[in-house]
């Protein structure tokens, strides 16, 4: 039977060098832990270009094998107008488009003039519809139908 010390102080081993109670080593060595995380990387690395080059064959093939666009559809395409088509002032814009909106809300004017349909302000159209009701406002007549009915 082989003699343990009593205490880690009369060990002989190294302090972190093995277990006294497995008898196992219990350091793992570090340049094999770098080895396998470098490793790691560079399988990593290399399956990332071959999917990168891969991918890249595969577009340039797919592309060369697209059918050419008809020049009746390209005939009848609308034209871009040239230049950015951005707002410069976006705020303003909304404001301006606001006030149009506002106006045509609030205001009198022709809605379609020559089927002679005219815009009334909102808030008299909806005075009306309170006081006439909406049957009455579609008919075209002054007052509800007698009987309550259609």
């Amino acid at each position: 039977m082989s003699e343990r010390p009593d205490s880690p102080l009369e060990s002989r081993e190294t302090p972190g060098g093995s277990d006294p109670a497995t008898g196992m080593d219990t350091d793992l060595p570090v340049h094999l832990v770098l080895a396998c995380a470098l490793s790691l990387a560079v399988v990593l690395a290399a399956t990332a270009g071959a999917s990168w080059a891969i991918f890249g064959v595969e577009r340039h093939r797919l592309t060369a094998l697209d059918p050419k666009p008809s020049p009746i559809a390209r005939a009848t395409l609308p034209a871009v107008p040239a230049g950015p088509l951005l707002q410069r002032n976006p705020p303003a814009d909304m404001a301006a488009l606001l006030a149009e909106e506002t106006a045509a809300l609030q205001g009198y004017g022709w809605a379609d003039e020559e089927a002679g349909t005219a815009r009334i302000p909102i808030d008299r159209a909806i005075d009306l519809m309170a006081d006439k009701g909406v049957r009455a406002a579609l008919s075209g007549t002054d007052s509800p139908s007698p009987g309550g009915g259609p």
